[in-house]
């Protein structure tokens, strides 16, 4: 059976885990050092990266001509080889 210290000092514990929790409650937007809202910046985040989905991929495929950078990777590596000679 705990003591009546042990009991004390666990209520005590709890009555100050509940105001600590009840002051962090009321605190603003939480902001950093700079004063930028971490959470607006978090939520902005989201919704770039909802309205940017799968555009990465496609956009890299779209804008490459592949024959033109195997001719010049061709061109690059005969440069090369004409130079080592």
């Amino acid at each position: 059976m705990a003591s009546n210290t042990t009991v004390y000092i666990w209520i005590t514990l709890f009555k100050l885990v509940t105001l600590i929790y009840a002051e962090v409650k009321k605190l603003p937007n939480k902001k950093t050092k700079a004063g930028t809202d971490a959470q607006q910046v978090k939520k902005q985040n989201k919704q770039s990266a909802q309205s940017q989905a799968g555009q990465y991929g496609t956009e890299f495929g779209e804008e490459t001509n592949v024959e033109k950078v195997r001719k010049q990777n061709q061109q690059s590596q005969q440069k090369k080889a004409q130079q080592n000679k």
